[in-house]
């Protein structure tokens, strides 16, 4: 599956979201549907495209989806631009989309870099963590009574 930030309609996302689920996705559409407080034929007709969910049913799913933070933020994005009524305002949440988009990529390039200097960064936290270990017995001795 891909990768949320890779969807540019948050109805793709759910359906592929479902469709990788184990059994796939089945009776997911009802627990989604229940998550959202809303009924399973309302949640068939967003999945279809024929409704939208609120943004109060857009933020009720992010548990069930085991979004962090900056993935609610931006699944609450593509609902918002859906939903959108006019040319500005969808370019204003497309912007917004965009930044979100380019902001998670560095992020990823950054932990990716970091990853091949792994081994390094490690023998430096055991070496630290070596050096530091007699400092910390003396903090956690109990102060003498007098």
């Amino acid at each position: 599956m891909k990768d949320l930030f890779e969807y540019q309609d948050y109805r793709e996302y759910l359906t592929g979201w479902i469709a990788n689920q184990p059994k796939r996705g089945r009776g997911m559409i009802a627990a989604l549907a229940k998550a959202a407080r809303c009924q399973s034929p309302y949640f068939s007709r967003v999945l279809l495209g024929k409704a939208q969910l609120s943004l109060e049913q857009a933020h009720a799913l992010q548990r069930p989806l085991g979004h962090n933070r900056s993935e609610t933020a931006y699944f609450i994005l593509l609902v918002e631009w859906a939903r959108a009524g006019d040319r500005e305002l969808k370019t204003f949440f497309l912007e917004q989309l965009e930044s979100a988009r380019a902001k998670h990529v560095q992020i990823f390039k950054t932990v990716y870099s970091n990853r091949r200097n792994f081994p390094k960064n490690i023998s430096r936290l055991i070496t630290a963590r070596t050096i530091m270990r007699p400092c910390m017995r003396v903090f956690r001795t109990p102060a003498p009574d007098t």
